[in-house]
């Protein structure tokens, strides 16, 4: 058919000269790859949930614990019943001093809900399940954190404060000297025995501070000195010691150039301070007739029900003062 043959002619054509015009090495560097880019779906995280305060948990069932206040070594000594008699006391007509038991006071300790509340659209969880995922994990990680540190504020609160100056500088010798120091008059205030091990808490770049201070130390091959290496200082000094991320945090807002010239660590005997349970309202999902009506959902929602009690002595806060430069104790040069 004639009409056919002109038809499928013209269109050869017209095909034809697309064809050249999309192949031209000016079409070709314009239209580039055309098809749009892959989706990543994977969402990328890096932080943990190490690096949190450590307690003895009681279980709590009612609202809280009601504690008996400390008695120390010390109340004995002061209020009396201590007495020395000799052969003459009797015809001195003297009287040996009594003392009756005291009533403690209580303390009571309340306790508090730390909770989340996360909610989610119903067409994005079902479109991009991973994003829901990640926060809800986020979210988590976030409140384990602010419990921590709620935690340390609290032990924080009630201690007493003390200051211990720089030992020539030096970063390793001043913190360790002040753990000697503190720990050995902790143990002489309450006359504990001398093997009892004591708690502390300190910020987590402490071990990286003294690692650094030993490196700068010349005649000597510390340059790879491990965590282990570290851990074994405090443990020659009876120590228990807990490195945490959520007390006096190393970034605050930029890079940091240098470490901090300061730093602050609490002491406690152990189980001075325990941490009160009171269990977890934990709803999961829930989906209501009200988020229903715009398509949302709750992805997560509970409550962690906690206190803190002291049943020891006052913790110690204990700011060291130092350098980081490897400076150790000097030389005395002969006259």
């Amino acid at each position: 058919d004639l009409g056919l043959e002109n038809k499928l002619g013209a269109d050869m054509a017209y095909n034809l000269d697309v064809l050249e015009q999309v192949t031209a090495p000016e079409a070709l560097t314009a239209s580039g790859w055309c098809a749009p880019s892959n989706n990543l779906y994977t969402l990328f995280g890096i932080e943990g949930n190490d690096g949190l305060v450590d307690l003895p948990t009681v279980q709590v069932t009612r609202g809280g614990l009601n504690v008996p206040g400390f008695i120390s070594f010390g109340d004995a000594v002061d209020n009396g019943g201590l007495f020395t008699w000799t052969e003459d006391s009797k015809e001195e007509q003297e009287t040996k001093e009594c003392v009756e038991i005291p009533c403690p006071e209580f303390t009571d300790y309340r306790l508090v809900a730390e909770g989340i509340c996360v909610t989610a659209g119903n067409l994005t969880d079902r479109a991009f399940p991973e994003l829901t995922q990640r926060y809800v994990g986020l979210v988590l990680s976030a409140h384990l954190h602010r419990v921590s540190a709620a935690i340390i504020n609290d032990i924080s609160g009630g201690a007493a404060a003390v200051t211990m100056n720089a030992v020539d500088s030096s970063a390793a010798g001043s913190i360790l000297h002040a753990i000697d120091v503190q720990v050995e008059d902790y143990r002489s205030q309450y006359r504990m025995g001398v093997n009892t091990v004591l708690e502390a808490i300190f910020p987590l770049w402490t071990k990286a501070v003294v690692r650094a201070d030993l490196a700068m130390r010349t005649g000597v091959a510390l340059t790879n000195v491990t965590d282990a290496d570290v851990d074994a200082h405090f443990a020659a000094r009876k120590l228990r010691a807990q490195f945490v991320h959520d007390y006096q945090a190393l970034y605050s807002g930029a890079a940091a150039q240098a470490f901090p010239q300061t730093l602050d660590f609490l002491l406690y005997p152990a189980g001075g301070y325990v941490r009160g349970d009171g269990g977890v309202i934990d709803l999961g999902v829930v989906r209501d007739s009200v988020l229903n009506a715009t398509n949302d959902y709750t992805a997560a929602w509970t409550e962690q029900l906690y206190l803190v009690a002291q049943l020891g002595p006052e913790a110690r806060e204990v700011t060291v003062n130092f350098g980081v430069d490897g400076v150790t104790g000097c030389c005395v040069t002969a006259s």
